[in-house]
């Protein structure tokens, strides 16, 4: 994970501060960070946000399909839109259908989850397909317990989703949240 090295050297350098990193439930960071309720956010990046929020981006994360080895889709070469559209989708709820290139992903049937974890359970079980980031998946996919999709529309590609650092520009900042912004 490339939040741990920063976050290991957060805590040599900081040993006795308090760091509380929370998951936003709703997806929606750039509203904790401009309400001032976090002073710094991790997310995927989204098409604009509010004035007070200054974003830098972190970089990118290759997001998956993905299914287990017994799924129906599993076994096709390349997968359709069509045929995705068959089966139950299992999606991440915080982001809702914000995420500006899921729009293909439309299911009629879809199940949500707060976590990715939680997703990821779910697919191991039979129980649908889902999009989670590859960083995450990379021994199910080896070990043989998933299998990624191969979309027919875009069979070659690799989706790729913008993480970014958000902080609001009007917050004073501790000199250890400047530190950690810095090194994020």
């Amino acid at each position: 994970n490339v939040l741990m090295p920063p976050l290991l050297a957060f805590a040599k350098q900081f040993p006795f501060f308090v760091l509380d990193i929370r998951n936003s439930l709703d997806g929606n960071v750039s509203a904790q960070v401009g309400e001032q309720n976090v002073q710094l956010g991790v997310a995927f990046s989204q098409p604009q946000y509010e004035r007070s929020i200054g974003f830098v981006q972190m970089g990118k994360l290759v997001m998956s399909h993905v299914v287990s080895r017994d799924h129906p889709l599993a076994k096709p070469k390349r997968v359709s839109f069509a045929q995705l559209r068959k089966h139950r989708r299992l999606a991440f709820s915080a982001l809702g259908e914000r995420l500006p290139s899921s729009e293909y992903l439309a299911a009629p049937r879809c199940w949500r989850a707060v976590s990715y974890t939680a997703l990821l359970e779910m697919v191991r079980a039979g129980i649908g397909w889902a999009t989670l980031p590859r960083t995450m998946i990379l021994r199910e996919l080896e070990e043989g317990q998933l299998v990624e999709l191969r979309l027919e529309a875009y069979p070659n590609t690799d989706w790729l989703v913008a993480v970014d650092l958000l902080w609001n520009k009007s917050q004073q900042h501790s000199p250890a949240a400047r530190w950690l912004q810095s090194e994020l």
